[in-house]
């Protein structure tokens, strides 16, 4: 098996303070945050310490870039839970996109038994209105089941540098695609190391431990735990692992690792379990990749006493879940002041420089059993 240990590359910018970025936000009333109260884009350039050698940002050179944004496609995996899938749509339909282009496709597997709720899915999808992007509905004939639902997403085109994919029980927050921009914008996961963005938060079944050090973001960190919620992939990275999933099945072989760092991976596929984590865990340790979570409770001294996430999974009952789960999922946490968050993390050093994962842990146990 290879070593226990990868290196990681980091790349960082000067921030501006907050002083300097509340002065960069009051140009023209715009609102303090990345997009104006019209939903358009604005760049927050870096700029000196000393406030009173700073120029507001022209007007001009916000309007010049406001459809560089990143591109887009968010697939949505649904089977058989028509009022999931319409929560979720209606999530992602009142989110703040600017003038982005995101397209959208949403996947309906056939269940594996006969209801007519999938019809209902389908009905749900084809009936909404999508105004961001291109809309397109894929129904299959024959029962993919869960982890094959998210290995045969389809290839997209290179009009596309990303690609997140969504299960139906997921709802976000509106402010979603505008953290996602501003943390690409800042470059917190350009390493070649870090494949996606996980929307969800906090650690789920690996514990991640953090120093906390001042020279690293105080709320984002690198972990190669699977973002099974609300991943947004970098296309190229998503394109080499499902190469490789292709290889491993052709091969027959099952994404196993050493017992010693097994979390319930292992367990998952032994028991048949239809789930596509066990194989991005394998993935990620062969290829030393990590992927781009947050917290504003590791590492925050003043977090914020209100739980604030970018989506939440409802844990309704299916592959994951027996029965629903109520855990990290209060829709009200999704609601919050965005121009508030921007502030506080603007006002640090580092503040998009994530930290980076320690080591991989040998004979730990999963956080949730």
């Amino acid at each position: 098996m290879p070593s226990l240990s990868h290196g990681h590359n980091f790349r960082g910018n000067l921030l501006p303070t907050g002083n300097c970025f509340r002065r960069a936000c009051a140009v023209a009333g715009m609102l303090c945050g990345v997009f104006l109260t019209t939903r358009i884009f604005t760049t927050i350039e870096a700029v000196p310490r000393d406030i009173s050698a700073t120029k507001p940002v022209p007007i001009s050179s916000l309007e010049s870039s406001l459809c560089d944004l990143p591109s887009l496609q968010i697939i949505v995996l649904t089977a058989s839970r028509p009022e999931s899938l319409q929560r979720l749509l209606l999530s992602l339909a009142a989110a703040e996109y600017g003038c982005a282009t995101i397209d959208l496709q949403i996947n309906v597997d056939m269940p594996s038994h006969h209801t007519d709720d999938s019809a209902r899915c389908v009905e749900v999808a084809a009936a909404f209105s999508w105004t961001h992007g291109r809309k397109v509905v894929h129904r299959r004939l024959i029962h993919a089941g869960l982890s094959n639902s998210w290995f045969e997403v389809p290839y997209i085109t290179d009009a596309h540098e990303f690609v997140a994919i969504f299960e139906d029980d997921m709802e976000f927050s509106i402010h979603f695609y505008k953290f996602f921009s501003l943390l690409v914008r800042e470059k917190s996961f350009s390493s070649s190391d870090v494949s996606a963005l996980c929307l969800h938060p906090n650690d789920w079944e690996v514990q991640t431990d953090s120093a906390c050090r001042r020279e690293f973001s105080s709320f984002l960190y690198l972990s190669p735990e699977p973002c099974n919620w609300g991943p947004i992939w970098k296309y190229d990275h998503w394109r080499r692992y499902i190469d490789w999933v292709f290889s491993m099945k052709l091969e027959g072989q099952l994404p196993l690792v050493e017992d010693s760092f097994a979390y319930n991976y292992n367990k998952y596929l032994l028991e048949g379990k239809d789930v596509q984590s066990s194989w991005v865990w394998r993935y990620n340790f062969d290829f030393g990749k990590t992927q781009l979570r947050y917290s504003f409770t590791k590492c925050m001294r003043d977090a914020p006493t209100e739980k604030y996430y970018f989506a939440i999974n409802h844990k309704e009952p299916g592959e994951h879940f027996k029965t629903k789960l109520d855990l990290q999922n209060n829709p009200r946490s999704l609601r919050f002041d965005f121009v508030e968050v921007l502030d506080k993390l603007y006002s640090r050093r580092h503040s998009f420089f994530p930290a980076p994962f320690p080591r991989y842990a040998k004979n730990a146990k999963s956080l949730h059993g």
